[in-house]
C-alpha cells in the first residue's frame, strides 16, 4: 500500500508499506514500481526495490526518471516473491511535480526601475530572476538569486543597469538542493521614458567670463534637475554640471570645466535628469558671447628727458576704462610693476631710474569688471639720469666743496681729481643714495687748481663719469700791510703791522736779519687778527745796542703754509750813551777837581766816577755814583805825591752805559811833610784812600 507521496522538482518520493498478509502466507523478495503518465495509458516498471531484511515495514522511492515541470504521474507497487511470483498492484496514487513559478509585474513605468512578484512554492530552496531586453542577439541573464525565503516578501526590485524608456524580459525559476525549475512564463515590462526637453531657453551675451541661462522649468517629481552642456561649436557639446530641483529655471556658467574666453561665443543646450541622475531629451541650442578684453592701448610711446622718462599713450574708447596698469623692465631683467593710474590719464612721468639703464615699459588696459586688454609694449630707452656735478665752494684753504644731484636706485657715489701735476685718482666714496655733498680736504695744497668728476656705484658695478667741474683752493696768505717797527728801544724792536682780515690766517712769522746776516724766521705768532711783536733776541743772543736790524712779516694760514713777506722794515736798538766829553782833572787845594760836560742823552740818570792811581786799568776802584746833572766831583781822599787818573761812565734809563772816558794822569796834591809818620799833620786818615790802607 502506497501511504503517501512527496512531489519535488523535476522528481517525486512514494512511501509505501507491506500487505500484513503476506508475511503469514509467503515471504517477499523485492517489489517493483510502476508509473503511469497522464500522457499515456500504460503502466510501465521503472525500478525495482531490494528487501533488505524480514520484518521491514515501510519502504522509500524516489522517482528522477524524466519528470517535468508540474507533470501528472501516478504510482502503483507489486510485491514479487523469490521464485518470481508478482502479487498484484496497489492502488495508484496520484502525484504532480512542482510546477515552474508565476512571475507577474507589480510595477513598472519607474525611472531606472521594475518591480517583479510571485506566489511561493512549497519544497524549493530558492529563486532565480532571468532578464533580457527584446534584442535577439541578447541572452537571458541572471540578474538575481533569491535564497532568504524566510525574509522574502516574494518579490524583487529590478534596479540593475536598467535603461530609460527601454522594456524588458524576465522570467522565474525554483530551485531546491538537486534541481532548479523550468522558466516561469515570460513576462515584459518597460522603464519610464526619458525626460523632456526644457522649454524657453535663453543665454544672456555680455557676461564677464559668464555666461546666465534660464528656461522654463519641467513639472514633476520625478525630475532631479537640469543637466548643462557648453561648447565653441554646435557639434561639440559636453556636459559642463548640473542644478538640482525641478522647480530651477536659471544657471551661471562661470567656466566649469574651464574657464571661459573673453569675448567668445559659446553654444549651450540643457537636459532635464531624473532622480538617478539621467539626462533626458535635449532642448533646442542657444548661443552667448562673452564680454571682451578692452582693445590694447594704443599710441604708446616714452622720451627720456633730463632726470626722467615721459611715458604717453592714447586714452581707450571703451566707455567703461577703470584704469591703466604700468609695467616697467629695466635692461634685461623682469618686469615689474610700476603704478596704476586713472582711466582719464594717458601721461606719465618714471623718475626712479637708474643711470645709464635701458627701460622699456608695457601698459594694460582695465575695465571696471576687471577684464584687462593684452599688454603693449614699447621701445627700450636709455635713460638721462646722471649726477650733475658742481663747486658749491672753493678758494678756501685746502679744502673744496662739491654738491651734486642725489639719484635714486644707488649706493653711493665716487668722486675722482686731477690737477696739473696729478692723474685722475679716486678721492672719496660717499655711501648712501641721499647724500648731497662732500668736502675735499685730501691732500690738497694751496693756490692749486683741481678737476672733479663723480660716478654712482651700486651691486651692479659704476657708472660713466659726469661732468667735470674745476675748483681752485686758496692762494698763499698775502702778507699784512703797514708794517713798522720801532727804533730806539733797549735791545729790543717793537714790530706792528695792520693784520689780514681773514679767518683762515692762522698767525704771521717773523722774519729778521742785520745787513750782514741772511734774512731767517725767528718766531711766529698766533690768531688772524694779531697786529703786533716785540723782538728781544733770544736767551743766548740778545739783540745788540745800537744794531740796525731788517724785517719782514708773513701771514700763514691754518696748515702753517706762509705766504710772500711783506715789505721790509729797519728799525735800530738803542744805542750807548756817547763817551762823556770834556773829561779833566785839576789839582785844587788838597784836592783834585774832576769836571766834564753834561752827555747829550736827555735820559742820563746817573754817572759812574772811578781812580786809578796807575795807568793800568785793572785797579779801577768806583769813587761816586754821581747824579744827572752833576758836571764836576771834587776828590780830597787823596795820598801824597802819588799820580791819579780818572774814568767817567754815562748810564741812561735802560741802564745803558757808555763806553768810559779817562782823564789825564794828576799828581796828588798833598805833600809828606813826614813820611815816616802816617799821622803827619797833611796826611789825615780820611785822606787815606783802599789803595793806602792795602
Amino acid at each position: 500500500m502506497i501511504i503517501s507521496g512527496e512531489s519535488y522538482i523535476r522528481r517525486v518520493q512514494i512511501k509505501f508499506v507491506p500487505s500484513l498478509q503476506n508475511e503469514q502466507n509467503f515471504k517477499i523478495d523485492h517489489y517493483k514500481i510502476y508509473r503511469q503518465k497522464a500522457s499515456d495509458d500504460d503502466w510501465k516498471c521503472i525500478s525495482t526495490l531490494k528487501c533488505k531484511k524480514d520484518g521491514q515495514l515501510q519502504f522509500f522511492y524516489k522517482d528522477r526518471e524524466t519528470i517535468e515541470d508540474g507533470e501528472t504521474l501516478s504510482y502503483a507497487v507489486a510485491g514479487v516473491t523469490a521464485k518470481g511470483n508478482e502479487g498484484p498492484f496497489s492502488d495508484p496514487f496520484p502525484l504532480v511535480s512542482i510546477k515552474p513559478p508565476q512571475l507577474r509585474i507589480k510595477k513598472e513605468d519607474l525611472f531606472r526601475k521594475i518591480i517583479l512578484e510571485w506566489d511561493p512554492i512549497e519544497n524549493v530552496k530558492g529563486y532565480g530572476i532571468f532578464r533580457k531586453t527584446k534584442s535577439e542577439e541578447e541572452d537571458w541573464k541572471r540578474i538575481a538569486q533569491i535564497t532568504d525565503l524566510a525574509n522574502s516578501s516574494y518579490s524583487y526590485t529590478d534596479e540593475h543597469a536598467l535603461e530609460d524608456g527601454k522594456a524588458y524580459q524576465y522570467y522565474l525559476t525554483a530551485f531546491d538542493n538537486e534541481m532548479e525549475t523550468g522558466p516561469s512564463p515570460h513576462i515584459e515590462a518597460k522603464t519610464k521614458e526619458l525626460t523632456p526637453p526644457p522649454q524657453k531657453l535663453q543665454a544672456e551675451s555680455g557676461g564677464v567670463k559668464s555666461v546666465r541661462m534660464q528656461w522654463a522649468p519641467l513639472d514633476g517629481p520625478d525630475i532631479g534637475g537640469y543637466a548643462i552642456y557648453r561648447g565653441p561649436e554646435k557639434e561639440k557639446l559636453v556636459r559642463i554640471g548640473q542644478v538640482k530641483g525641478h522647480t530651477a529655471n536659471s544657471y551661471l556658467d562661470k567656466g566649469a570645466k574651464g574657464p571661459l574666453k573673453d569675448g567668445k561665443i559659446y553654444y549651450y543646450v540643457i537636459a532635464g535628469i531624473n532622480l538617478f541622475d539621467v539626462a533626458g531629451v535635449l532642448s533646442q541650442v542657444v548661443q552667448a558671447k562673452t564680454k571682451p578684453r578692452p582693445v590694447s592701448v594704443r599710441g604708446l610711446t616714452v622720451r627720456a628727458e633730463e632726470g626722467s622718462i615721459y611715458i604717453e599713450w592714447h586714452k581707450n574708447l571703451e566707455s567703461d576704462i577703470k584704469q591703466y596698469d604700468i609695467y616697467r623692465r629695466r635692461n634685461e631683467g623682469d618686469g615689474e610693476f610700476l603704478k596704476t593710474v586713472g582711466a582719464d590719464q594717458t601721461t606719465l612721468v618714471d623718475e626712479d631710474l637708474k643711470p645709464e639703464d635701458n627701460y622699456s615699459y608695457q601698459i594694460v588696459a582695465e575695465d571696471a569688471d576687471g577684464l584687462r586688454s593684452e599688454p603693449v609694449k614699447s621701445e627700450a630707452v636709455l635713460s638721462k639720469v646722471a649726477t650733475f656735478l658742481k663747486v658749491t665752494k672753493d678758494n678756501q684753504c685746502r679744502r673744496i666743496e662739491l654738491s651734486w644731484r642725489s639719484l635714486k636706485n644707488v649706493d653711493g657715489y665716487q668722486l675722482y681729481r686731477k690737477s696739473d701735476t696729478e692723474d685722475w685718482q679716486k678721492v672719496g666714496k660717499i655711501r648712501g643714495a641721499d647724500k648731497l655733498r662732500h668736502i675735499d680736504k685730501k691732500n690738497l695744497k694751496d693756490g692749486t687748481s683741481y678737476w672733479y668728476y663723480l660716478t654712482t656705484y651700486d651691486q651692479e658695478g659704476e657708472t660713466s663719469p659726469s661732468n667735470q667741474v674745476q675748483a681752485k683752493t686758496k692762494n698763499l696768505p698775502p702778507p699784512p700791510e703797514n708794517l713798522q717797527a720801532e727804533s730806539g728801544l733797549h735791545k729790543l724792536i717793537k714790530l706792528t703791522w695792520t693784520p689780514v682780515n681773514d679767518t683762515d690766517i692762522g698767525g704771521y712769522e717773523i722774519y729778521r736779519k742785520t745787513t750782514s746776516a741772511t734774512l731767517e724766521r725767528i718766531d711766529k705768532v698766533k690768531g688772524y687778527q694779531a697786529n703786533a711783536y716785540v723782538d728781544d733776541g733770544s736767551l743766548f743772543k740778545p739783540l745788540e745796542e745800537g744794531t740796525e736790524y731788517i724785517y719782514g712779516v708773513a701771514s700763514i694760514n691754518l696748515f702753517g703754509a706762509h705766504g710772500e713777506l711783506s715789505k721790509m722794515v729797519t728799525a735800530k736798538t738803542k744805542q750807548r750813551p756817547q763817551k762823556v766829553q770834556d773829561f779833566t782833572a785839576k789839582a785844587g787845594q788838597g784836592e783834585i777837581v774832576v769836571e766834564w760836560a753834561l752827555n747829550p742823552e736827555p735820559d742820563i740818570v746817573y754817572y759812574l766816577l772811578y781812580r786809578s792811581r796807575s795807568q793800568n786799568d785793572s785797579n779801577w776802584s768806583r769813587i761816586a755814583k754821581l747824579e744827572a746833572t752833576q758836571i764836576q766831583y771834587k776828590d780830597s781822599n787823596l795820598k801824597p805825591e802819588v799820580n791819579y787818573q780818572y774814568r767817567i761812565i754815562a748810564i741812561d734809563k735802560d741802564d745803558l752805559e757808555s763806553a768810559p772816558m779817562k782823564s789825564n794822569l794828576i799828581l796828588s796834591p798833598i805833600v809828606n811833610n813826614d813820611k815816616d809818620n802816617p799821622n803827619s799833620p797833611n796826611l789825615t786818615p780820611s785822606d787815606q784812600t783802599l789803595e793806602d790802607l792795602l
